[in-house]
C-alpha cells in the first residue's frame, strides 16, 4: 500500500481474545490524530466502489456537511452512533454510489462463522446498548 502512496498505521487497540481485531473507534482516533481533515470514512476491504464514490467525496469536500461510510456486521450501527454523538452529519449515499461486496461461495453472512463473530454485539449487550432490532 505504501508503494502506492497509502499512509498506513500500525493496530494501536485490539480486542475479541487472540483474534487481535482492530478496534474500530481507535482506528479513527488514530486516523484523527494523524490527518486533519473534514472526512473520516471506513470500508470492509472487500467492498469495491464504482466512480460514484469520488463523485460523492468530491461534493462532501466542497460542502460544509461530514461523511460516515458504513459497512460491517454491528460496526455500522456504532459508526452511526458515534458520529450522532460527536454531532456529526449521516450521509446515506445508496442511491449515488454502486457497491459490490466480494465474498466467497458463504456469500454476506461468512462473517458470521469467523472467531468471535459476535463481539460487537456482546459489547453492546454488555454496555446495554444492544437494539430491541437488529435490522435497524
Amino acid at each position: 500500500m505504501e508503494k502506492n502512496g497509502w499512509l498506513t498505521l500500525p493496530v494501536s487497540r485490539t480486542a475479541c481474545g487472540k483474534s487481535n481485531i482492530p478496534v474500530i473507534r481507535d482506528m479513527f482516533l488514530d486516523a484523527m490524530k494523524h490527518h486533519d481533515s473534514v472526512l473520516y470514512g471506513y470500508a470492509n476491504g472487500d467492498i469495491s466502489f464504482d466512480n460514484g464514490m469520488s463523485t460523492a467525496i468530491k461534493f462532501l469536500m466542497e460542502s460544509d456537511l461530514v461523511h460516515v461510510v458504513v459497512g460491517r456486521i454491528g460496526i455500522g450501527m456504532w459508526i452511526v452512533s458515534y458520529a450522532r454523538a460527536v454531532n456529526a452529519t449521516i450521509i446515506d449515499i445508496t442511491k449515488t454510489v454502486r457497491a459490490i461486496h466480494m465474498t466467497t461461495k458463504s456469500g454476506n453472512f461468512e462473517s458470521h462463522w469467523k472467531p468471535n463473530s459476535k463481539c460487537n454485539h456482546e459489547l453492546y449487550a454488555k454496555y446495554q446498548a444492544k437494539p430491541s432490532n437488529w435490522g435497524l
